[in-house]
């Protein structure tokens, strides 16, 4: 077994990949105004949820120095860019019971900072910009530079259940699934993303 293998991080990682490769496929390649409209209420329905536990792991001092990035309030200015409603609301994320899962879900949570460097250029390429429809995916591809420092500090905390923490980020990972299920944001047509030149 090599160091990294040994990692916490490589531990969520492998104990993750099947959820995460279902996540990639439905989110998929946003083509055209109306794909990225239904992927931004699907993207603002979870963070709708899972947002408000992040916050509260964060208050009870859960992430010691670590601040979650949140991007809620970037994807309903999105949707106003793109005169889209938020989605229905559905059934609230489960509350985190302790400390290591709510690391496992951080640990989702802030990767999706990687996945968001490739959005952001497909949303630029239908119009987009980090100030006119794809402000959250700009706050977080920005959150990517400092992913080294949080997956060292993933790393450094040997003192949680790395079973509870692949816990925390399985749940993550399963709303987030939820959300982005078309019956979830987008059973009803959404609109032209007609405020985007």
């Amino acid at each position: 077994m090599t160091d990294l293998q040994a990692t916490l991080r490589f531990q969520l990682r492998r104990k993750t990949a099947d959820l995460h490769h279902r996540l990639d496929t439905r989110i998929g390649a946003f083509r055209t105004r109306a794909d990225y409209g239904c992927y931004l209420r699907s993207a603002e329905l979870f963070r709708r949820l899972a947002e408000p536990e992040l916050a509260a792991a964060t208050e009870r001092g859960w992430f010691g120095d670590w601040r979650p990035g949140l991007v809620h309030d970037a994807l309903l200015a999105d949707l106003d860019d793109c005169g889209l409603a938020p989605a229905p609301h559905v059934e609230r994320i489960i509350p985190f019971e302790d400390p290591a899962q709510a690391w496992g879900a951080l640990y989702v949570a802030e990767g999706a900072s990687l996945g968001a460097i490739i959005l952001l250029q497909r949303a630029e390429a239908i119009g987009c910009s980090a100030s006119l429809g794809a402000r959250h995916l700009a706050a977080q591809a920005q959150r990517s530079t400092p992913w080294p420092r949080f997956t060292a500090l993933l790393d450094s905390r040997t003192d949680l259940d790395s079973e509870r923490m692949v816990d925390g980020a399985r749940l993550m990972f399963v709303a987030a699934l939820a959300c982005f299920a078309p019956t979830s944001a987008c059973s009803e047509p959404v609109k032209t993303v007609a405020a985007i030149a």
